[in-house]
């Protein structure tokens, strides 16, 4: 049986080829969100599942950097991702769906962060099951305190 993510990836690449969009494919290469990934697994939707991954929130938090750039202009901004757990609690693969704005390195610290923690596996009635999970990461700036 034909694997229909090979077939998907092969027209896409084939389209790349004859449209000749050289700045494309160098884009779905270069940007990790876009690369696909090849996997035999079958990964539900965590709301499909009776109980959804697990992780340590610290950990993240404490992994979460702020990107320098955004940091110096004051800019805050959004990444909502999409992380691929497989039924070992190992993220596969991570795709970025929305990055608001984009250019100040919010989704690459999104990434980082999220390859930084270990899940405990989705379960699906006693069974460990590879899980699709979004996550929003807001970025905000704080204010300082007004000096007395």
């Amino acid at each position: 049986m034909v694997n229909l993510n090979k077939i998907c990836i092969f027209i896409f690449y084939l389209m790349i080829i004859i449209t000749g969009c050289s700045t494309a494919a160098s884009t779905a290469i270069e940007d990790n969100s876009t690369i696909p990934f090849d996997s035999e697994e079958i990964y539900f939707y965590v709301n499909l599942i009776s109980n959804p991954p697990k992780y340590n929130n610290q950990e993240y938090n404490d992994a979460l950097v702020y990107p320098l750039g955004a940091r110096y202009r004051s800019k805050g901004g959004y990444v909502l991702a999409e992380a691929f757990i497989n039924k070992n609690g190992f993220i596969d693969h991570i795709q970025i769906l929305e990055e608001d704005p984009k250019g100040y390195g919010f989704a690459k610290a999104v990434v980082s962060a999220l390859n930084e923690i270990q899940f405990t596996p989705g379960m699906n009635n006693g069974v460990p099951v590879a899980v699709r999970i979004r996550f929003i990461q807001n970025f905000t700036i704080k204010k300082r305190g007004t000096p007395l």
